[in-house]
């Protein structure tokens, strides 16, 4: 609701002004919170914590943390921007699934398992984000769309 909107409701007596006062003290709080930092104890819970960080870049590159981003030049949608024409049948979610940011990630996860960081282009953005050094050497699959899709071999 906007401020304009929420003064002339209080004022025509169609709102109560606490609630309007509340309401626009939550519109300044959102506004002021980085609207990707919010998702980082989303991308805590599904990320190994050498990760976390470049998780937070893609988002950032991708979607600027709106979990509602629709790219209208491809099917790519949410947080993560997950290509819905590529994986929604693989994982079993639909469009608008990709849309919940919980969905969202857990299906990045899934695609960062199989390929790494390296199948969203907007990874090659993130170089200025410092690694953890993971506490074992993991090793990545570096696979094309096609190969994943077919859950074919792919080069280690």
């Amino acid at each position: 609701m906007s401020v304009l909107l929420s003064l002339l409701l209080v004022w025509f007596g169609a709102a109560e002004p606490v609630a309007v006062a509340n309401e626009l003290e939550d519109m300044a709080f959102e506004q002021l919170v980085d609207p990707v930092e919010r998702w980082r104890p989303l991308v805590e819970q599904h990320f190994p914590p050498e990760e976390v960080e470049i998780g937070l870049c893609v988002i950032r590159n991708e979607s600027g943390g709106d979990p509602g981003a629709e790219n209208p030049r491809s099917s790519a949608a949410g947080l993560f921007q997950i290509l819905s024409s590529l994986w929604s049948d693989h994982y079993g979610v639909s469009y608008d699934q990709l849309l919940d940011p919980e969905v969202n990630t857990r299906v990045a996860r899934s695609i960062w398992d199989k390929s790494g960081w390296v199948a969203w282009s907007a990874y090659r953005r993130c170089d200025h984000v410092p690694r953890i050094a993971p506490a074992e050497p993991v090793e990545v699959d570096v696979c094309t769309p096609s190969q994943i899709e077919l859950d074919e071999a792919c080069i280690s």
